[in-house]
């Protein structure tokens, strides 16, 4: 199987695409493109310009950086904020600002992460609890 950047960013795309149940059609109309412009870069036939990079990050509501970050090599495990935004991007906005104000807390109160042991809790397991 062909594991271009091309062919990363294309299977990118269609992921996207398809995790916000849009069709090819509906993608190309929010993003101003004619449908088979999205079919050729879907497929892997064109390299989509960093402009039409842009387009299409915002029509499907991800940080075009999450688009560029796409054609990294499988397995490069650096996480970046970029990754996280990506992951959250498709949620609703709500959500969104809970998971942001949820990393703001944590990241300010890192003592909040800390899962509680066994002597903070009373010395009960945290197992079956339904007593």
């Amino acid at each position: 199987m062909d594991s271009s950047p091309r062919r990363r960013l294309a299977e990118h795309l269609r992921r996207l695409r398809l995790e916000r149940r849009l069709t090819q059609e509906q993608l190309a109309e929010l993003a101003h493109f004619h449908p088979t412009y999205i079919q050729k870069v879907e497929a892997a036939r064109i390299s989509p310009s960093l402009e039409a990079l842009v387009r299409l990050a915002a029509a499907l509501h991800v940080p075009a950086a999450s688009l560029v970050a796409a054609i990294d090599e499988p397995g490069d495990a650096r996480q970046t904020p970029g990754d996280v935004a990506h992951l959250v991007g498709g949620l609703p906005d709500d959500w969104q600002r809970f998971v942001k104000a949820l990393v703001e807390f944590l990241l300010t109160h890192p003592e909040a992460g800390r899962m509680p042991t066994r002597t903070a809790m009373g010395g009960r397991s945290t197992e079956n609890n339904d007593e």
